[in-house]
């Protein structure tokens, strides 16, 4: 029997630490202050990717042990030993690399204690919980004994954590977080199951009061429980949403990030107002990363204080397939915007992170201001405004998003209006309208298009225009670009018939720097010949002038010809336009056929009468006789016939010789 190897395959997938341009980058958000006084504490932290990708998780380390993943963005400590204490951090991106420098949080521990007052079996009896130290408390009885504690948090407070511990006993106790109204802002509980142990954090204003509800159920009486509540300052590295209102950030320049969760079943979404303070328009890019999203949601900006599709300005989708990831990127201006992230479809504790960063627009390039749904016969300012040449960059975040654009001609001539959509899966439609709004001319990108779509307008005056676009069956926040290019001029020869040897020739008149391409399409005798025509640039051969001279060689034929012209930006803008004008080439062969008379022996003074054949209607054409004439010229009757003729003189002896016809435009 012959032996069988087994062969086992190990595959090791490792972090990539040196491939990526730039490495993703982590932030731990602080503590009130790294002289700690409890022993049980949360510590949060958040992160970036970069270069298109996206986070997928975090490594983290305690006291110098080994690193380990989660998705999570914090991590709860309980029974911290007396002393000082690390904890490091580093983000992972979806290329797999690492943040080579992992953030640290350096502090110390020193519990100090304090001792539960009673009675507080109300709110009206609630006693300070004082932050960052340990509150000693005491179930009195098994069946229900209701501690209450009152917190008044700092102005530099963004969020508040709790933490619950019982050392031993059964039963279980529910802690809650509750506002000065009454209503629950989050909750959890610790039995058995979890240890006798939970924790919460939740986003709070700064200086607002909060109450602390200690609930016992089933607890045996006399077992004591360690509360402990501290609040996480505002940095740029976290800011929270808040439970029970809407938090509020101030926006005018650099990148700060907000964090947020669901607390309770009942925290279908959070609201988070963005109050822009900017001077000139400036890009916000957003990223969202809810790593451990449960559901598909759309993340929803707005402008003001409208939540409907015309005031909406962008949708960030994010779903498990993305990893719980999105981003998206539009221009903004002085003013409030709201971000609305769904929670109902989301487990409670769902934790997410938002990226925010404000950037001027590159130079020389004009981005759409959302929202500019509103038609310009009822709201003119809402139209997106940019100048000719220069375009603009816009998104559509659904279906519903229609944008108007506007933009003023100073000269008249031949208007372009190319549109792109970059990634586009569905329909876009291109209406071009006039500053009275009556329609001039339209167009549509789709698939069959290559998303690519011009409108053009040959008689475009002096004045104000509008562009509408309507998207259809498109994904969220795909992005398009417009522009809108003036042609001063454009001529040609072609009018007539051309034939071998004579030029074609093309001048076009537009903007310096630009790029101008000419295809002719139409009939042609073979593949050959309509490659020859087929995107032909145009010489700039002075500012704003371009011209093509082509001389029209052996087989250059087309019937029914269109010229086709390209008119390319720096931008990447690609405008095409067919010229009207039907154009005909005529340069077949330069000898379609010659023949000669001489059926018979010619003698002294008999003529030799040649005919030549040829596409060229008004070149130079001879023949010649070997050894008896030269050059014999051959005349033309303007259609490309040439008949010449040559007398036999005394002394012509030709046996069987070949004649050499010859013919030149009238080039040479």
């Amino acid at each position: 029997m012959r032996a069988k190897a087994a062969v086992l395959i190990l595959t090791l997938i490792l972090p990539i630490t040196s491939l990526a341009s730039h490495s993703p980058e982590t932030f731990i958000l602080p503590l009130p202050s790294t002289a700690v006084g409890r022993s049980d504490l949360v510590i949060w932290w958040s992160g970036e990717a970069f270069d298109g990708a996206r986070l997928i998780g975090f490594y983290y380390s305690v006291d110098g042990g080994e690193f380990e993943f989660t998705k999570e963005n914090h991590i709860a400590l309980f029974d911290l030993a007396e002393g000082e204490h690390i904890v490091r951090v580093k983000a992972m991106d979806s290329n797999l690399v690492e943040d080579p420098t992992p953030a640290e949080l350096i502090f110390s521990v020193s519990p100090r204690k304090v001792g539960e007052p009673e009675p507080n079996d109300s709110p009206d009896l609630a006693v300070q919980l004082p932050l960052g130290v340990e509150m000693f408390g005491v179930t009195a009885s098994w069946k229900e004994d209701p501690d209450w504690f009152e917190i008044t948090l700092p102005q530099n407070a963004t969020a508040l954590t709790v933490t619950f511990k019982r050392p031993g006993g059964d039963g279980s106790t529910e802690v809650a977080v509750l506002s000065e109204t009454g209503e629950t802002l989050t909750a959890f509980r610790a039995e058995p199951s979890t240890g006798q142990k939970g924790y919460a954090t939740l986003g709070v204003r700064p200086g607002s009061k909060v109450y602390v509800k200690v609930s016992p159920s089933n607890v045996t009486r006399g077992f004591a429980y360690i509360l402990t509540a501290d609040y996480i300052p505002s940095s740029s590295s976290g800011i929270w949403e808040v439970e029970g209102g809407t938090a509020e950030v101030k926006l005018s320049g650099g990148k700060l990030i907000l964090m947020g969760l669901k607390d309770l079943d009942s925290d279908d979404e959070d609201l988070i107002r963005l109050r822009a303070d900017v001077r000139s328009p400036k890009l916000l890019s957003i990223k969202l990363s809810r790593l451990k999203t449960a559901s598909p949601a759309e993340i929803e900006v707005f402008k003001g204080e409208l939540f409907e599709d015309t005031s909406k300005v962008s949708i960030l989708p994010i779903s498990p397939l993305s990893g719980g990831c999105g981003s998206t990127e539009f221009l903004i201006s002085f003013g409030d915007y709201h971000i609305r992230v769904p929670n109902a479809g989301e487990e409670v504790g769902s934790g997410y992170q938002i990226v925010l960063s404000l950037s001027d627009p590159p130079p020389g390039t004009a981005y759409e201001l959302e929202p500019n749904g509103i038609s310009p016969r009822e709201s003119p300012e809402y139209a997106s405004p940019f100048e000719p040449e220069l375009g603009i960059y816009g998104s559509s975040w659904g279906d519903g998003d229609v944008d108007w654009l506007s933009f003023e001609l100073s000269e008249s001539g031949l208007l372009l209006i190319p549109f792109r959509r970059l990634g586009g899966v569905g329909r876009t439609k291109v209406e071009l309208f006039n500053a009275d709004l009556i329609p001039l001319a339209s167009a549509e990108a789709d698939p069959t298009t290559s998303q690519r779509c011009t409108i053009a307008l040959s008689d475009a005056r002096p004045g104000l225009y509008y562009v509408k676009l309507t998207p259809s069956d498109e994904r969220p926040n795909s992005t398009y670009r417009l522009n809108a290019l003036l042609v001063k001029g454009i001529s040609h020869n072609a009018r007539r018939p051309l034939r071998l040897g004579e030029l074609f020739e093309v001048e076009v008149r537009w903007r310096p720097g630009g790029g101008v391409r000419l295809t002719i399409e139409g009939d042609f005798p073979d593949e050959e010949v309509r490659t020859r025509f087929e995107d032909i640039p145009l010489q700039e051969v002075s500012p704003g002038l371009y011209k093509l001279s082509y001389r029209l060689r052996e087989g250059d034929r087309v019937e029914n010809g269109r010229m086709i012209l390209s008119f390319e930006t720096a931008q990447g803008d690609e405008a095409r336009f067919e010229h009207p004008d039907a154009i005909t080439f005529e340069a077949g062969r330069a000898i379609e056929s010659a023949e000669h008379d001489a059926d018979r022996r010619l003698g002294i003074g008999d003529v030799l009468t040649v005919t030549l054949i040829s596409s060229i209607a008004d070149g130079k054409a001879s023949f010649d006789l070997p050894g008896v004439a030269e050059g014999v010229p051959l005349y033309s009757d303007g259609t490309g016939r040439y008949v010449g003729s040559y007398r036999v003189k005394e002394g012509d002896l030709l046996d069987g010789g070949l004649i050499t016809v010859k013919i030149a435009d009238r080039f040479g």
